[in-house]
């Protein structure tokens, strides 16, 4: 009996990865109906994206000046993390996503290459000019002026002997500004 159990939980999970497979991808020998893709993606959102990631893409992390301590504090906190209740508070993804969708206003000239941390970076920071980011939503998540961070993850194998202090980044200042409601 319990041989069956497991085969049948061993079945069963590799049809459901099979099923968000064929789900997630555009153009399949297997076809599936408009609603069975609906399902499917309401249910896994990331689909098989997940699993194609470039593990070397570009990283953007958002960080707030602490005025007292001068330290830099990140916004958005990992969806693993404890404060987001380990991946069920989704506060973070709606986070990364109003961040993404203001991301586009920075042209590539804007973009400042520092070498360190941005605490060694404090007085160039400083003198940066923001870039104003429109916001769209009625409550934002973000207000004010902020500091983006583009870097690349450092690979596992380097992570123990990595310094951190020649780890080469991309910059830049944002200051997110709510847009005037439009009357009629």
């Amino acid at each position: 009996m319990l041989r069956l159990v497991f085969l049948v939980t061993i079945f069963s999970v590799f049809l459901l990865i099979g099923y968000v497979m064929v789900g997630s991808l555009p153009g399949a020998t297997i076809t599936m109906s408009k609603l069975s893709k609906i399902q499917t993606v309401s249910i896994f959102p990331e689909g098989w994206a997940f699993f194609t990631k470039d593990p070397q893409e570009e990283d953007y992390l958002l960080f707030q000046a602490d005025e007292q301590t001068g330290n830099f504090i990140n916004v958005i906190s990992p969806t693993s993390s404890p404060g987001n209740a380990f991946g069920l508070n989704r506060v973070s993804r709606l986070q990364s996503q109003e961040l993404g969708s203001g991301i586009h206003h920075i042209r590539d000239s804007s973009w400042l290459d520092i070498k360190g941390d941005l605490t060694a970076n404090t007085l160039l920071i400083r003198d940066m000019k923001p870039i104003a980011i429109p916001i769209r939503s009625q409550r934002p998540y973000f207000e004010g002026t902020y500091i983006l961070q583009k870097i690349r993850p450092i690979p596992w194998a380097w992570a123990k002997s990595f310094n951190e202090k020649n780890r080469k980044s991309k910059i830049c200042k944002i200051e997110f500004k709510k847009l005037p409601h439009k009357a009629g």
